[in-house]
């Protein structure tokens, strides 16, 4: 222990140099506590507590949250859960997280979790509705779809705008749920272990909610996310490394592109060789590492037409 911190494994996976902590592991981790029969220790628990806050209040108080048992022998349980990562639809959708409650042996609901951790990963306004509609498609008659977006908070413009682009009918909804909530979740559990309201947790269970909890407080940053170089050069916690001309347009966070000779290379660039198959150095940092490294929108702005 340093400082009296103990080490946060989270923090420590998040700590890698040229990219950040993505969306794809941290839905990794909530499909994990999420999933009844993992290894985890929690049963149906962490599940009804995400479910209380998604589900239609008449829908909870039909029993069906009751239904969630721990065994599966005994002769009342009629209830199936299945947790799916990246859900694909048939017309190519992918979608991070699906839980699909199946009572009597026919699938009543789906829920679909869209997952974003940075204020800034919303690229695509329309991505929810078109979820929702791929989802319909596939739906049979009788059976819910509850379009959930999970966001670091509800203020963030991005996350307004796609909010407002969703748009289902009934008798299917939407549900947003902030990664707070996720940490109210955490402390529920954990509360009531400690006043024996539940029965103790696996002592590495109790460890990893902890951290969790923190690194979700944190912003998801690792351990290096405040250092600084005020040499000018890229600063390595913001690095996002090499990436495509699809990955840069899809990904808001990124502040700068890197381009040897700047403006006058790109345009040089395009004209001599062309951007099939290149690739550019990028960062989340927000001071411009260097002058020949153009504004995100700036680079974007130039290829529109290439």
């Amino acid at each position: 222990m340093i400082n009296g911190e103990g080490m946060n494994i989270f923090k420590v996976l998040a700590s890698t140099p040229r990219s950040k902590f993505t969306e794809n592991q941290m839905s990794a981790v909530l499909a994990w506590l999420l999933n009844p029969y993992m290894d985890h220790g929690l049963s149906y628990e962490f599940l009804k507590l995400f479910l209380s806050k998604v589900l239609d209040k008449n829908v909870t108080e039909s029993g069906l949250l009751e239904k969630l048992k721990q065994s599966i022998s005994e002769e009342n349980i009629n209830v199936n859960i299945k947790i799916i990562q990246e859900y694909s639809t048939n017309d190519g959708s992918i979608i991070d997280l699906v839980i699909i409650i199946e009572e009597a042996g026919i699938e009543k609901y789906y829920i679909s979790i869209e997952n974003k951790i940075y204020k800034k990963s919303v690229a695509d306004d329309e991505q929810l509705e078109k979820q929702y509609q791929a989802l319909l498609k596939e739906m049979n008659k009788g059976q819910n779809i509850i379009m959930v977006f999970l966001v670091p908070s509800e203020e963030p413009e991005g996350v307004k705008r796609m909010w407002e682009k969703l748009d289902p009918k009934e008798p299917h909804r939407k549900e947003i749920v902030t990664w707070d909530n996720i940490c109210e979740f955490i402390k529920i559990i954990l509360n009531k272990e400690h006043t024996c309201e539940n029965p103790p947790l696996p002592e590495y269970l109790r460890h990893t909610l902890k951290a969790l909890y923190g690194f979700i407080k944190g912003n998801f940053d690792g351990y290096n996310a405040n250092n600084s170089d005020s040499s000018g050069k890229i600063n390595q916690a913001a690095d996002r490394g090499r990436l495509t001309i699809d990955r840069i347009k899809n990904d808001t966070a990124i502040e700068w592109v890197g381009i040897r000779y700047g403006l006058s290379g790109l345009r040089k660039m395009v004209e001599d060789e062309g951007l099939d198959g290149k690739t550019f150095q990028c960062t989340t940092h927000t001071k411009r590492p260097h002058p020949h490294w153009l504004r995100r929108e700036l680079f974007l702005e130039e290829i529109k037409t290439k």
